[in-house]
């Protein structure tokens, strides 16, 4: 037991003397070490000085060389300062650390090697790119609904830590019927966030913004940005009834008229720029009496036996697309029956018999009162 006390003290005292005790190297820097760790950011300007060696006793150094070489710094043993001796560029797959030794000689004592460790830092000096292009086309009908996708974005990043791409689309009247969101691939899709409508507006422009971050949660506010423009086309649907061109068609005929004889022409379109095909009826007191073309519209008189002069008919005529019975509408046809005109008028007497006076000149006029069957003189 005493001997592993006895023991215990002579390591004691043997690090007490090698270690705390022993002098400083003069090769040593940063107080009291043969290494040192120096940041540099990338692409800074070659024959900057990023650091230098601060020994403890310079004056006992006799030299100072590299020995193991590093292609981008290099010692300047006339100020001890540190260079950047080629470009650091990081998007090329640079090794972040770098190493560079040197080799200390004292004047009275041996040679140590000392450490140099360069620290490379990306920096965001790349915007992002919309690829293939920046300009995006697409379209989509009215009738889609919330939450169809419309197109597909993309940028990249040549940076290596600043490369996560965060896509927005810029506020504009029109933007709140749409949104963006991140998508497989680093891409960005674009979707529907609303009710389109056709008839309101045909074509919407959009802006996208891309920015960089080096993740989700870490964006800084010296990111960079680019934008790409989004036209989307609306495409009509077929959500609009016909309608007719006025509510009510008011029209006469004569009692007497014969079989087909034209009565109204009703006309209905279809509200969409599609313009489907209209297809007509009637009906009502009196529809027997008439007969309308489906495909044109134009109502006719039909078997008119039995119609009664001064009647008046209140008919309900109907217009629908003809591939879709359910878009439909309607206006009213008022027929009124007028009794024929027979009697022609005519002159009390088949001729006439007058005087004139000589001093009558040729530019007189004769003229025959209606009303009191004598023939009048007029300049």
């Amino acid at each position: 037991m005493h001997q592993k006390t006895y023991s215990g003290y002579l390591w004691i005292i043997s690090f007490y003397l090698c270690c705390i005790l022993r002098p400083s190297s003069t090769c040593e820097v940063d107080g009291g070490a043969f290494f040192t760790t120096i940041t540099v950011n990338e692409e800074t300007e070659i024959g900057t000085v990023v650091g230098s060696l601060n020994f403890v006793n310079p004056e006992s150094i006799a030299k100072v060389e590299v020995v193991d070489p590093n292609p981008y710094f290099d010692y300047i043993s006339s100020n001890n300062s540190l260079v950047v001796t080629s470009r650091i560029d990081m998007d090329q797959g640079l090794n972040p650390l770098q190493l560079m030794i040197l080799e200390c000689m004292n004047t009275n004592g041996p040679t140590l090697e000392i450490e140099v460790e360069f620290e490379l830092k990306d920096v965001n000096d790349f915007a992002p790119t919309f690829k293939p292009t920046n300009q995006y086309s697409a379209s989509i009908s009215e009738a889609a609904i919330i939450g169809t996708q419309i197109s597909l974005v993309e940028a990249d990043d040549d940076d290596i830590k600043n490369a996560f791409i965060i896509y927005e689309l810029q506020t504009s009247e029109h933007s709140s019927l749409f949104k963006i969101e991140t998508a497989a691939g680093g891409k960005a899709a674009i979707t529907l966030n609303g009710v389109l409508d056709y008839e309101s507006a045909q074509v919407y422009k959009l802006t996208v913004l891309a920015k960089d971050c080096q993740s989700r949660r870490n964006c800084s506010v010296n990111q960079k940005m680019a934008t790409a423009e989004v036209t989307v086309t609306v495409e009509d649907a077929d959500d609009l009834s016909p309608e007719f061109d006025q509510p009510t068609y008011t029209v006469s005929i004569f009692e007497d008229s014969v079989l087909n004889t034209v009565v109204a022409q009703l006309v209905a379109r279809d509200q969409d720029t599609l313009n489907a095909p209209i297809r007509y009826s009637i009906e009502g007191e009196g529809d027997q009496y008439f007969s309308v073309d489906q495909f044109t519209g134009m109502v006719t008189v039909g078997d008119m036996a039995g119609i009664v002069k001064g009647n008046r008919y209140l008919l309900q005529a109907k217009a629908w697309q003809a591939n879709d019975v359910n878009k439909k509408t309607t206006a009213t046809l008022i027929i009124k029956i007028v009794a024929t005109n027979g009697n022609a008028p005519q002159f009390s007497k088949s001729s006439y018999n007058t005087a004139l006076p000589e001093e009558v000149l040729l530019e007189h006029r004769l003229s025959l009162s209606p009303s009191r069957t004598e023939i009048q003189l007029s300049s």
